[in-house]
């Protein structure tokens, strides 16, 4: 497990560690997550990206992305994640 603070970290620890998952927040700051996501698939990235948000609403930010899902930060677990993780495995959001 590893936390960047930033764009360019994140994209370093990606392509570093290979990770299965990332959790990327909507609001980076000066960066956008879901620009963000769709970087790190343009990078080659095969992790599951999964956008986080204190707001609910910003689900629909996921829509058209390279986000595999979207969870608020209240339902963040790691049962929630591997129920997401396994949805997409078998082909469910």
């Amino acid at each position: 497990m590893a936390t960047a603070d930033g764009r360019a970290g994140g994209i370093a620890h990606a392509l570093e560690l290979e990770p299965d998952c990332i959790l990327v927040d909507v609001d980076l700051c000066e960066d956008s997550g879901p620009q963000l996501a769709n970087e790190l698939a343009a990078l080659g990235v095969s992790a599951a990206i999964i956008l986080i948000s204190a707001y609910r609403d910003h689900a629909a930010l996921a829509e058209g992305t390279q986000v595999r899902s979207f969870l608020s930060k209240t339902d963040i677990s790691r049962a929630a994640i591997e129920r997401l993780m396994a949805a997409a495995a078998h082909g469910g959001q």
